[in-house]
This record gives C-alpha cells, structure tokens and sequence, in this order.
C-alpha cells in the first residue's frame, strides 16, 4: 500500500524533487539497546525517499535495523517474531557507508509525510560511543 500511494504521490508532484538529509546522533553505552529510535517526518515535508545511509564510523561497532514505521517488518529480517527482529540487526560496517563512500540504497526506502524512520541500534563495544546516522534523499511533495 505504502508504494501504490507513494506512486500516486509520485504523478501528481510539482516535479522536482529536493535535496533532504535526516541527520541523528545516538550516545549508546555499552551493550545498550536501544529499540523503536525514531526520526520524524514533518507533515508538510513531503514524502522522503531515502537513497544513500552514512555513519562516521566511530570506533566502536553497533548493530542496526531500520522500518517504515513501529511494528513494521524491518528491513533486514530472518523470518517472524521477536527473535528473528532482534536476530536481524545487521553490523554497521554492512549497513552504512561513510560521508566519502555512501551506501546506496537500492531500491530506495520510502517513508510517507508525518511518518517515522524508525530503528533499532545496538552498542557492541561494551564501552560508550556516540553514533552520528545520516539518511540522504529527496523529498517528493504532491501538489
């Protein structure tokens, strides 16, 4: 559902899309999980289609999952349930690029206005980090 009404989006937009980075900072501490983190898309921002995720690698290692909304299947998953979400968080060097080599999403992820980034993050160090998440796109605005 959430394609078919972006594709509707998508025909009636003004045409351009624009440049938009949703930019987050987690502290983690060690071992700590953090579930259901979430970024925020305004009402008014129109629909984000996420092309390229970024982290500044710090030199700790964390594991990630990402959903279109809480609830949701992730989009790394091993099957149902809550084992197979919490055994479907990915290392980061495997999930993110850096500001210099990005990794591009293919297909791209979409997340609908005044919807929610969400995701898990979990700290694998047993010491403390602050993690800095970039998700860069375009935002599509219906007209």
């Amino acid at each position: 559902m959430l394609l078919q009404d972006f594709q509707t989006a998508l025909a009636q937009s003004k045409g351009t899309p624009y440049p938009k980075t949703f930019v987050k900072d987690v502290a983690l501490t060690a071992l700590q999980l953090l579930l259901n983190q979430r970024i925020t898309i305004d009402s008014d921002q129109g629909w984000f289609v996420c092309m390229r995720r970024m982290t500044d690698r710090p030199a700790g290692t964390f594991r990630f999952n990402l959903y279109s909304e809480i609830g949701q299947p992730g989009y790394s998953s091993v099957g149902t349930g809550a084992a197979a979400t919490a055994n479907a968080r990915v290392r980061n060097e495997c999930w993110f690029g850096t500001g210099s080599l990005p990794y591009t999403v293919g297909p791209p992820m979409i997340w609908p206005p005044n919807g929610n980034i969400v995701f898990d993050i979990e700290d694998l160090t047993n010491g403390n980090q602050t993690v800095h998440l970039v998700f860069d796109g375009f935002l599509f605005y219906p007209s």
